[in-house]
């Protein structure tokens, strides 16, 4: 169990704009060092009331957190049901279904037969907060021996086996450059940030193992996809990651050795299924994979300590 002591958080008013509440995690790829980048002030005395961005982790007494700071004069931005919705895949998938791949999750991992009842192999494993370390092997799974491995191992690993297992309809993401790693493979991901409904920044998901870029066209239809979870979620701040798909042109003779399941799985595809007009351009096989459209592929509670980076002596999150 994870507890956050109100007495441990450092709160400060960064560049006179907003609050922080503050406590280092001893990770340091989160712990920032605002103070290196940012005018930080901690007046004696405060309004009576103040709102805060509480960065300081995964928390399991959130609710409690909230309730005492609340009653010392700091209000956090995120009220306990507010950051349920921002932190757990359980609570904000519901409402933003039709922007993020198709997701089932359990009470802990079940057996094999109900998610081959479900999906097709590969699929994606996660817990229903956050992957262990975005570690490949036990997060993309293609087959039943694979997903056994895969569930012992999420009883025992001290970030996952307190979570709900998701299970996760795999999709095919624009691959980058980078580096080789036990990690997922970097794909083409971006996270966004959002303040009362507006994006105030985005950045690499993948910043410390690729470097890739979107042009101004991608960024737009990037944007606009996550601005409709915003819409959705309503939420004061929160940080919704988009990836983009890429859809491969099959071989036509694989389909037709199988021309069922083929077909089935080339047109659940919505970026697929779009080009059934242009009969012509069915070459399977013929070309590398293609980039389709952006989708929603994760939302997070700010509290949790997103990334932050600084790019030319400015905040680039």
């Amino acid at each position: 169990m994870i507890l956050v002591s109100p007495e441990k958080l450092d709160i400060f008013r960064l560049e006179d704009a907003v609050w922080i509440a503050e406590a280092k995690i001893g990770v340091p790829l989160y712990d920032f060092g605002f103070e290196n980048f940012f005018a930080c002030r901690r007046p004696l005395y405060r309004e009576n009331e103040i709102t805060a961005v509480g960065r300081f982790g995964v928390s399991d007494n959130y609710p409690k957190l909230y309730e005492t700071l609340l009653g010392d004069g700091v209000r956090l931005i995120h009220t306990p049901a507010e950051y349920r919705l921002a932190s757990e895949l359980t609570e904000w998938y519901p409402l933003i279904e039709a922007l993020t791949p198709r997701s089932r999750w359990y009470d802990e991992p079940p057996d094999y037969r109900t998610i081959e009842n479900d999906f097709d192999y590969p699929v994606f494993l996660k817990g229903s907060r956050q992957t262990s370390r975005h570690r490949a092997e036990f997060s993309i799974v293609r087959s039943r021996e694979e997903y056994r491995r895969a569930a012992a191992y999420y009883k025992t690993d001290r970030i996952l086996h307190w979570q709900k297992i998701v299970v996760r309809e795999f999709v095919k993401l624009r691959r980058v450059e980078g580096v080789e790693t036990e990690k997922i493979p970097p794909s083409f991901v971006f996270r966004t940030f959002w303040w009362k409904g507006n994006p105030v920044g985005e950045g690499l998901y993948w910043k410390d193992f690729a470097r890739y870029d979107w042009t101004a066209g991608e960024r737009t239809a990037a944007v606009d996809l996550a601005r409709k979870a915003v819409e959705k979620l309503s939420l004061p701040f929160v940080a919704v990651d988009v990836a983009q798909k890429t859809y491969r042109r099959m071989d036509r003779h694989r389909m037709q050795r199988r021309p069922g399941k083929r077909i089935r799985r080339l047109f659940a595809d919505q970026n697929v299924a779009k080009h059934r007009r242009d009969r012509k351009g069915y070459r399977f096989g013929k070309t590398s994979p293609e980039p389709g459209e952006f989708f929603t592929l994760n939302v997070r509670s700010i509290t949790f300590g997103e990334k932050i980076h600084t790019k030319g002596g400015r905040s680039y999150i």
